[in-house]
């Protein structure tokens, strides 16, 4: 169990739990007595829980968040006399007495969980033992293993946290609690999933379809994505889908009455809709009618929900329980839950999701009865009538008074006794509440009628800047606009939305975190805090300025000189070491070492004054870290292996420093001067890495990489930027190093692919990927190079407009789609030999994405460009997955000596060339989301830098609502010509 930098062993685990027990034995906890526990989240919270189930009785979590009102309410009503808190558990604890003995059969709940009440307060629900074991132990909607790493992202107040908690500590697995700003913040979401190799995790649908939204990619590391609480997006699983492929993604559901999920729906293909599944085991689902009599298929009905995880029914209400834990007219002396969800089942067997049949809704994750809030509404002495309903996924409060009432009056009211997520987005006061023809409130009316919002009288937009602000925020939450001093949250602004809000904004040019929008609140605070009125540029950004020298009169041999001296310098410093492993290069590997290809060039910005000693340091411990940091590449026979030395950073490698603070120049002007002095090829024998600082003022700088592509992708460049920050940041603040888990070694990667496909033979390989069918199509385009190759090599690339949100959302989908029927219409060809460039750093199980290293792999894959483009995706996708379950690396099989032995249909089918020649004759790559594309169209023509005939070698990135395809050729190709197929092709997509 991790949290931060604290890890617990499950013994440890074991011991404090023990201990803890013990003293609440002497405290007088007997079993089946309910203990609550007000705490944030962390390991003394998962070590309280277990020393309450050990003592035999029950947890209650209270968010401490609470209002205090709410707060007593659950006190009184679950009768807990003992009150726990974080202190209480971190407390050293010593055994006051001999070992425990076991706690026999239970005879109380597990725990009691209170959700939102129709009646005006809160209702505990009673979940025994058993619910728990049969939602998480030998189920058959997931297989949790002991490597799996499970994130707890739900609140422990709330039922999700069971699945986390006890899915990862019943299975043995590693239970890895998130700080508090890492659930709302998709960034440091991203860089924990990466960092602690996270492989499973549960989120609410509403913060899934943020961070999709945010982040496509987001849950790319993960091997099982649970998702559910409210209705399903499927716009959002599409897009999510396009990423991970079929399998990856759980639709889950199921109140808190049943255990946590009831159903499940492993998301291999996405239609119209996403079901919400099929019965957990144990489980029964009924879909009845009014007379409690089976619905036909196909429609709809109630859903009662039977079987092992039905809880023990509401606490301290028998009234309640008797009447939504009914009889089971099926099963003699079983129970049933009434859900008040209408579904219907498929032909399948998949029942599928229509609404709710009472006033109960879902919002954002929580379980809300509206009847509860207008209840607290009816306490204010000046409200007369009221009525709540939902508006388009905003909670909106009706009502009527003798006199005009203040809405953020009234939300302050509420505040002493709902919790955040009950309080209404908006208060809206009439002359009479509409009513149906029996007199009741007309509630379809209230949430039909158009939005009554006032225009705000809190200020406007000043600037076309702030103008632009105004807009986001205002389309975001759904309003006609937004007032400059009008609060986030008071509008309908929360964290889910706010995730959104933050993509939008950074895509406009705001930098923001979720934690600005949450904490300013306002448009003018951000303003003031956030965006300052933007002061005039420092003298070095401009491009001419007093005093100042262009970049031009740079010393571009002095800085050269500068950079290799501090490479020879770093590498004798690493290499002093002694030596402490040899391994061999992967296959990517040993190819980019054969080609020489240039090292890789990244700018990041740093808008804050340097202390160059203790980047230097941080420098160090990053190297310290990562092997292939302190390795060179040395022969060993005909191929190379890496020499590892046992560099522990007592002298820190150095960083040489391009001070541009006394010439001009405009950033896009100094980019390009530093990546043509510091860009170079390196030796196999050196060190493959260098740091540059480029300072052009106190306080702005860029960290400059310049790494050789042996040991770099695009995740490498991620893992090397965010360590190092932590590392600086860990320097500065006189911290210890921070460690995330212990991650795979790129030597483990290495022997993994050493073991070679496993579960599945060569001839299932062929088959799976139609390498037969590849090879033909191939020699079809190896007759086009051979008539049309040159020497030269022709750069250009194509500009595309995505012409909807949904081709922004599933922008990989409309790019494999655009290329192959592209590519269809200028080759004539229905079906096309591609290499598709993968990150290759999953298989089975084994996640690298907090490993530096080329993971890089070249799949072959026969891709038919006539179906529509979710088929195309679907087709793709599949084999992706063959790829990681069955540890197929094709590049590994075509160039490692003992593979190529052993799978010699394989190399021979993909057709490379004794020399590579043929290897990249049609090439797909994908790079996703990428901020500094360029959106001009471009030509150019250069020597060929490799010995490879290349017909069509494309790269597609995505900036905005613009998709870039980069082509290189070797061969005399009608550019005009490809450019009206590629423009067609995107035309034609719905």
């Amino acid at each position: 169990m991790r949290f931060g930098n604290e890890a617990l062993t499950y013994s440890e685990l074991h011991e404090r739990a023990e201990c803890h027990a013990a003293r609440l034995l002497d405290l007088g906890v007997t079993p089946g007595m309910p203990v609550a526990m007000i705490t944030e989240r962390s390991l003394e919270m998962v070590v309280g829980i277990w020393a309450i189930l050990r003592a035999g009785a029950a947890y209650v979590p209270i968010d401490p968040e609470y209002p205090r009102e709410r707060i007593q309410s659950i006190l009184r009503d679950s009768g807990a006399r003992i009150h726990a808190t974080v202190s209480f558990f971190a407390r050293d604890a010593s055994p006051g007495r001999a070992a425990l003995p076991p706690t026999g059969p239970a005879v109380g709940p597990a725990y009691i969980m209170y959700t939102s009440g129709s009646t005006g307060a809160p209702k505990g629900v009673a979940v025994a033992h058993h619910n728990v074991i049969r939602t998480v132990v030998r189920t058959n909607y997931i297989d949790i293993h002991t490597r799996d790493c499970i994130l707890q992202l739900s609140n422990y107040a709330f039922d999700g946290s069971v699945f986390d908690i006890f899915g990862a500590l019943l299975n043995g697995a590693t239970l890895v609690l998130p700080q508090r700003d890492d659930v709302g913040d998709p960034e440091r979401l991203a860089a924990l999933i990466r960092g602690a190799g996270i492989s499973v995790l549960f989120v609410t649908t509403a913060l899934f379809n943020a961070c999709i939204d945010y982040d496509p990619s987001i849950f790319g590391p993960v091997r099982k994505v649970l998702f559910g609480g409210e209705q399903v997006s499927v716009q959002h699983v599409k897009k999510a889908f396009a990423h991970l492929g079929p399998g990856r993604l759980i639709h889950v559901y199921g109140p808190t009455e049943t255990t946590v999920f009831s159903s499940a729906h492993a998301v291999e293909r996405v239609g119209e809709t996403v079901p919400i599944g099929k019965p957990l085991a144990n489980t029964r689902l009924y879909v009845l009618d009014a007379n409690q009599e089976p619905s036909p298929i196909g429609v709809p009905g109630e859903l009662y929900i039977a079987g092992e995880g039905v809880s023990r029914g509401y606490w301290n209400d028998a009234e309640l329980t008797r009447d939504r834990f009914v009889p089971d007219p099926f099963v003699a002396q079983g129970v049933m839950y009434k859900t008040g969800d209408r579904v219907k089942q498929q032909e399948d067997g998949e029942l599928v999701f229509l609404g709710r049949a009472d006033q109960q809704v879902k919002l954002r994750g929580f379980r809300i009865e509206l009847g509860e809030i207008e209840a607290r509404l009816l306490e204010h002495p000046q409200v007369q009538q009221c009525a709540v309903v939902v508006k388009a996924q905003r909670l909106v409060a009706y009502g009527t008074s003798a006199e005009v009432l203040d809405g953020d009056a009234l939300k302050a009211h509420l505040r002493t006794s709902l919790p955040h997520y009950m309080i209404p987005d908006r208060w809206v006061q009439l002359p009479a509440l509409p009513l149906t023809a029996n007199g009741k409130v007309d509630r379809k009316k209230l949430a039909a009628d158009a939005d009554e919002r006032p225009r705000s009288t809190r200020g406007g937009a000043r600037t076309a800047r702030e103008e632009a602000l105004h807009r986001i925020f205002a389309d975001v939450l759904g309003v006609p606009e937004v007032g400059a001093e009008e609060g986030f949250s008071d509008i309908g602004g929360n964290s889910v939305n706010a995730i959104t809000l933050v993509s939008r904004l950074k895509h406009a040019g705001f930098p923001v975190t979720t934690r600005d929008i949450l904490h300013c609140q306002t448009i003018e605070r951000l303003l003031k805090e956030v965006w300052p009125t933007p002061s005039p540029a420092p003298a070095a950004l401009n491009d001419t300025g007093s005093g100042l020298r262009p970049l031009e009169q740079l010393d571009i041999g002095a800085v050269r000189r500068l950079l290799d001296e501090s490479l020879a310098h770093n590498g004798r410093v690493i290499t002093g070491a002694s030596v402490s492993n040899e391994y061999p290069l992967c296959a990517m590997q040993q190819l980019q070492i054969r080609f020489r290809t240039p090292a890789c060039f990244a700018m990041w910005p740093l808008e804050r004054a340097v202390d160059l000693p203790t980047l230097q340091a941080a420098y160090g411990a990053l190297t310290a870290q990562h092997g292939l940091l302190r390795s060179v590449a040395v022969e060993s026979g005909e191929r190379h292996v890496w020499r590892e030395y046992d560099h522990r950073a007592d002298e820190a490698p150095s960083i040489p420093v391009i001070d541009l603070a006394e010439h001009s120049g405009t950033p896009s002007a100094v980019r390009a001067l530093v990546e043509q002095v510091a860009t170079r090829v390196y030796e196999a024998s050196q060190i493959l890495h260098q740091l540059v600082l480029v300072r052009r003022n106190r306080n702005e700088h860029f960290l400059v990489w310049v790494v050789s592509h042996v040991i770099f992708d695009k995740v490498t460049q991620e893992i090397l930027t965010s360590h190092l920050i932590r590392h600086y940041e860990d320097v500065l603040l006189g911290r210890p190093p921070s460690r995330t888990r212990s991650s795979p070694s790129f030597e483990d990667y290495t022997r993994q692919l050493a073991r070679g496909p496993q579960g599945i033979g060569a001839s299932d390989i062929v088959r799976s990927f139609r390498l037969d069918d590849f090879y033909e199509a191939k020699q079809e385009t190896k007759r086009l190079v051979s008539a049309t190759g040159t020497e030269s090599a022709t750069n250009f690339t194509i500009v595309l407009p995505l012409r909807s949100g949904w081709h922004v959302e599933n922008a990989f989908e409309v790019a494999l789609a655009v290329h192959a029927k592209g590519l269809q219409r200028y080759l004539h060809m229905d079906e096309l030999p591609l290499l598709f460039v993968t990150e290759g750093r999953q298989y089975e199980g084994q996640r690298y994405y907090d490993t530096v290293g080329e993971f890089t792999d070249i799949v072959p894959l026969l891709v038919d460009a006539r179906p529509p483009s979710t088929e195309i995706l679907q087709s793709v996708a599949g084999r992706f997955d063959v790829l990681k379950r069955h540890n197929v690396n094709f590049l590994h099989l075509l160039l490692d000596p003992t593979a190529r032995a052993s799978w010699p249909d394989v190399g021979r089918l993909m057709d490379a060339g004794d020399g590579f020649e043929h290897f990249d004759i049609l090439m797909f790559n994908f790079l996703g989301n990428v901020d500094d594309v360029p959106v001009e169209e471009t030509f150019r023509v250069e020597p060929h830098p490799l010995p490879i005939q290349t017909l069509l070698n494309g790269i597609t990135s995505v900036s905005s609502d613009t998709m870039v395809c980069a082509f290189r050729t070797s061969c005399a190709v009608d550019v005009a010509r490809i450019r009206a197929c590629f423009e067609q092709a995107a035309s034609e997509l719905p």
